[in-house]
C-alpha cells in the first residue's frame, strides 16, 4: 500500500534526451495545472537550490516513476547510484509504480525489464514518427491518471470505512433529505424493465462515449446511463443528480446490468467505492454496430432527405484547374487543397474525400475519346479528427490511380466523374449547367452513424452546388480501402506516403519563395513550385541556379554551376570562384562546401540537418534558415556571376 506521503509522479530521465522530455511535459502539465497530479522533474529546480536534496526529497515522496530508458540514461553514473535504487527499492517494498519508456535501443538490466515499459522495445521512440510519439505521450498520461485515480479510491475507501465506525449520539438532530420519491414520476407498483435491458445500456454507453476508444480512466457514471434510462427506470431525468441516488434502487438496477455487461467484456468498470467509471470495450463498441447495421437492413432506404441533425458541409475553395483549359481539372496536380466546413449541428468523425474531375479523364469507356491510362484517376485524402460544428478542416487530397473497390462504386452510389456535356448541348444550350468535378465525402456522426454527400463545381456559379444532401449508407471510403479485393493495404500506403511526402516539398518550397520574395523583393520571379524535393530558379546568367534541396543528410542552399553543352566553362566558373574562396567564405561568415563533379555540374553550398516531415516547430526554424542563407548566396554570387 502507497504512503499518503507519496504524491509525486518522478521523471527519470539523462540530459542527453532532454528533447524527449521536452514532447512529454505539455501532456502531464496539463494534469498538473488541473491539480490532477503532482509533477516533478530535474526542471522544477530553481538557480541556487540544492539539486540533490531536492532529488532525494522528491524520490523520498514518489508514487509513480517514469524512467526514459537510452543508453545514456543506463550509463549515467547519477542515475544508477542515487536515482535507480530507491525507485526500485520503493517498488518493492511500497508499491510505488514504475512505468518505462524506451527512447532508443538498448539492453536493460533486469531490474527494469521485469517492469512492463509503455511502448514495445522493439519500436523505441526514435523509430517513431511525430503522431506516434505524441499518441505515446497521451497514452501515458493516461495510464498515469487511471493509477491516481484507482489509488484515490482506495483511499476514499480506506478513509469511508474509518468514518462508518465512529458512533453517533443517539440525540443527534439530521437534516430532513428528500427521498427517491420525490423525483419518481410516480412509477408503477412494481418496476417492469423493458426485455434485454443491459443491452440498452450498452447502446446508451456507446451513444455516451462517442465512436472513438477512451483514455485509460475515462468513461461515464451510472448516473449519465440512469439519466436516459430514466422512462424504464421509472424516474425523473432529475433523480440521478441528487444525492439519494447512491441508495436508490435505480441506481442497483443500472449497476446490475453493468456488472452482467462486464463479465461479457463489453465493457470496463473502475467501482471501487464512490460512483463507478464505465466505458464500453471494443467488442462492446462492434455489439452495438452490428445492432445498428441489421437495423438499418431492416428498414428501406433511406430518402436523399436532410435530416438537420446529422453533420452537414460547405465546400469553400475550388479544385485546381489547367491553366490553358479552366474547364478540367489539371490532371498534373499530385495534390488538390480543399477547404471543407461542417455547417451541421452535430460533429463530423473519419472524414474521406474523393475528388473526381471532368468524365473524360475517369471512365474512358463512356465516351469517344478513350484514356484507358488515366482509368480510375483521382484525388482523396482522410482526417481522423472530430469537426466540430462551425469549424473548418483544409484537406490535402493526393492524387490516385486505382479503383477504389474495383467496381468503383459506394453502395448504391457511382463515383464515378460528373457527365461532359455533349458538343450538340454546348452549341445550342450554352448556359446549360457544365458540372467539372465532383467531390463525394463520407463520415461519421457521434453515433458512429454513415453518410455521405456528394457536390459538383458548376463553372458557370463557380461554385460548388449540392447533387445529395446528406444521407445514411452502410459502406463508406473507409470500408472500401480495406476490402479484400483491393491490393495489399501496405503497398498503398507505401504509396500514399511517397504522393504525400511530394505534396508536402511542394508546400514547403512554395512558402519559400513567398518568404524570400518578401524579405528581399526582385530576387526572383518563381511562384510555381513542383512536387519534388528541390527548388531551383535562375542567379541572374545562364548556367548558374540557385537551389534549395533536401537529401539523405539534410536541406541545402547552393550555387549550381552548369554551363550548357560546355564543361570546360563549368570547370573554369567554379575554379575562379573557388580561387576567391577565403573573401567569399568571409562575406557569409562561415565555412562552404566546395563540389566540383568531374565531367558534370559543380556545386557550392551550405548544410542543415533537417526533414520534411520534422515537428513543426523544427520545420519553422529550417525556413528561416533556407531563407536567410540564400539572400546570402544571391549577396555574394551575383556580383560575381556577372563578371565570370
Amino acid at each position: 500500500m502507497i504512503s499518503s506521503n507519496r504524491t509525486k509522479i518522478f521523471i527519470s530521465y539523462s540530459h542527453k534526451d532532454t528533447r524527449f522530455l521536452n514532447e512529454l511535459l505539455p501532456h502531464l502539465s496539463y494534469l498538473e495545472k488541473n491539480e490532477l497530479i503532482d509533477l516533478w522533474s530535474d526542471t522544477k529546480i530553481c538557480p541556487g537550490d540544492n539539486w540533490k536534496e531536492a532529488i532525494e526529497a522528491a524520490l523520498v515522496s514518489t508514487k509513480i516513476a517514469v524512467l526514459l530508458l537510452s543508453i545514456d540514461f543506463l550509463n549515467s553514473p547519477f542515475i544508477a547510484d542515487s536515482e535507480l535504487p530507491p525507485l526500485l527499492a520503493a517498488a518493492e517494498t511500497k508499491g510505488v509504480k514504475i512505468l518505462p519508456i524506451v527512447l532508443r535501443p538498448c539492453t536493460l538490466p533486469e531490474s527494469i525489464s521485469k517492469f512492463q515499459a509503455v511502448n514495445h522495445h522493439l519500436k523505441p521512440v526514435t523509430l517513431m514518427r511525430r503522431s506516434e510519439r505524441e499518441e505515446l505521450w497521451a497514452k501515458l498520461a493516461a495510464m498515469i491518471r487511471e493509477i491516481q485515480t484507482k489509488q484515490a479510491y482506495v483511499q476514499s475507501a480506506e478513509s469511508n470505512l474509518t468514518n462508518n465506525q465512529q458512533v453517533h449520539s443517539p440525540h443527534e438532530e439530521k437534516a430532513e433529505m428528500p427521498t427517491e420519491n420525490n423525483f419518481t414520476r410516480t412509477p408503477p407498483p412494481q418496476l417492469t424493465l423493458s426485455p434485454h435491458f443491459e443491452d440498452r445500456v450498452l447502446y446508451h454507453l456507446v451513444a455516451l462515449t462517442g465512436p472513438y476508444p477512451l483514455p485509460l480512466g475515462s468513461g461515464v457514471s451510472e448516473a449519465d446511463l440512469a439519466k436516459c434510462l430514466a422512462d424504464e427506470l421509472g424516474i425523473s431525468p432529475d433523480f440521478p443528480h441528487n444525492s439519494q441516488f447512491h441508495i436508490s434502487e435505480a441506481r442497483s438496477i443500472v449497476l446490475a446490468a453493468v456488472t452482467m455487461l462486464e463479465q461479457k467484456e463489453l465493457l470496463e468498470a473502475i467501482k471501487v467505492f464512490g460512483t463507478w467509471t464505465i466505458r464500453p470495450t471494443l467488442a462492446g463498441r462492434r455489439s452495438v454496430e452490428q445492432w445498428n447495421e441489421k437495423w438499418r437492413k431492416s428498414q428501406l432506404k433511406t430518402q436523399n432527405i436532410f435530416t438537420g441533425d446529422s453533420p452537414d458541409f460547405k465546400i469553400l475553395t475550388p479544385p485546381v484547374f489547367q491553366t490553358n483549359a479552366q474547364n478540367w481539372i489539371d490532371v498534373n496536380a499530385n495534390g488538390q487543397r480543399i477547404e471543407i466546413k461542417n455547417i451541421g449541428k452535430e460533429n463530423a468523425y473519419h472524414i474521406y474525400a474523393a475528388l473526381f474531375g471532368c468524365e473524360t479523364y475517369i471512365v474512358p469507356n463512356t465516351m469517344p475519346q478513350k484514356r484507358i491510362d488515366l482509368e480510375g484517376f483521382h484525388w482523396r485524402d482522410y482526417s481522423g479528427c472530430p469537426l466540430e460544428p462551425g469549424d473548418t478542416l483544409t484537406l490535402t487530397l493526393v492524387r490516385h490511380r486505382d479503383r477504389l473497390d474495383g467496381k468503383q462504386e459506394l453502395g448504391d452510389y457511382q463515383l464515378y466523374a460528373p457527365q461532359e456535356p455533349s458538343l450538340y448541348d454546348v452549341m445550342h444550350n450554352p448556359s446549360l449547367p457544365f458540372h467539372s468535378a465532383r467531390l463525394t465525402l463520407t463520415y461519421h456522426d457521434r453515433f458512429g452513424h454513415k453518410y455521405a454527400q456528394t457536390f459538383d463545381y458548376d463553372h458557370h456559379k463557380k461554385s460548388w452546388v449540392y447533387l445529395a444532401y446528406p444521407r445514411a449508407i452502410t459502406v463508406d471510403f473507409f470500408d472500401l480501402l480495406r476490402s479484400k479485393d483491393k491490393e495489399s493495404i501496405s503497398s498503398i500506403n507505401r504509396n500514399q506516403a511517397n504522393g504525400h511526402r511530394n505534396i508536402l516539398y511542394q508546400l514547403f518550397f512554395a512558402e519559400l519563395l513567398e518568404r524570400l520574395r518578401e524579405a528581399r523583393p526582385g530576387i526572383t520571379n518563381a511562384k510555381k513550385t513542383q512536387p519534388e524535393n528541390f527548388c531551383f530558379f535562375g542567379a541572374g546568367k545562364t548556367g548558374y541556379m540557385f537551389n534549395w534541396a533536401f537529401t539523405k543528410n539534410g536541406i541545402k542552399t547552393e550555387l549550381i554551376i552548369n554551363v550548357p553543352g560546355n564543361r570546360a566553362a563549368t570547370k573554369e566558373a567554379f575554379d575562379t570562384l573557388y580561387e576567391q574562396r577565403a573573401t567569399i567564405e568571409k562575406e557569409f561568415g562561415q565555412s562552404l562546401i566546395w563540389d566540383r563533379l568531374e565531367g558534370k555540374e559543380s556545386h557550392i553550398f551550405l548544410l542543415r540537418l533537417a526533414t520534411i516531415d520534422a515537428p513543426i516547430e523544427e520545420l519553422e526554424h529550417t525556413k528561416k534558415w533556407a531563407v536567410e542563407t540564400m539572400i546570402k548566396f544571391a549577396d555574394v554570387f551575383k556580383k560575381r556571376i556577372k563578371s565570370l
